[in-house]
C-alpha cells in the first residue's frame, strides 16, 4: 500500500488509474467510511472526543483530496498535453468540486 501511495503521489501510475482508481473509487469510499464514523461517533459520544474528531476528520479527508488531486495532475502531465489538456482540467475540476463533498 505505501509503495502505491508513493506511485500515485509521484505521477507514476497511468492516467487512467490514477483518476478512475484513486480520484473517484477510492476516494469516495474512504470519504463514505469516514462520513459514516463520524456519524456514530456523533452519535455515541460526548466530550472532548466529539469536539475533537470532526476537526481530525476534516484534515484527513482535505489531506486524501490534496493527495488524489496532485496524483492525478502529475499523472496526466506525462500524457501528450495537446490530447488531453481537457480531460487534465476536467480530472482536476472533478476532484476539486466532488471529492470534498
Amino acid at each position: 500500500m505505501k509503495n502505491f501511495v508513493a506511485l500515485h503521489w509521484d505521477g507514476k501510475l497511468s492516467l487512467p488509474k490514477s483518476y478512475w482508481l484513486v480520484g473517484v473509487l477510492f476516494t469516495h469510499i474512504l470519504i463514505a467510511v469516514l462520513s459514516l464514523a463520524l456519524l456514530v461517533l456523533t452519535l455515541a459520544t460526548t466530550g472532548w472526543l466529539k469536539q475533537v474528531f470532526p476537526a481530525v476528520l476534516i484534515s484527513v479527508v482535505l489531506a486524501i483530496l490534496v493527495w488524489s488531486v496532485v496524483g492525478v495532475w502529475r499523472s496526466a502531465t506525462g500524457v501528450s498535453w495537446s490530447v488531453f489538456s481537457l480531460n487534465r482540467l476536467a480530472s482536476t475540476l472533478t476532484g476539486l468540486f466532488t471529492q470534498g463533498a
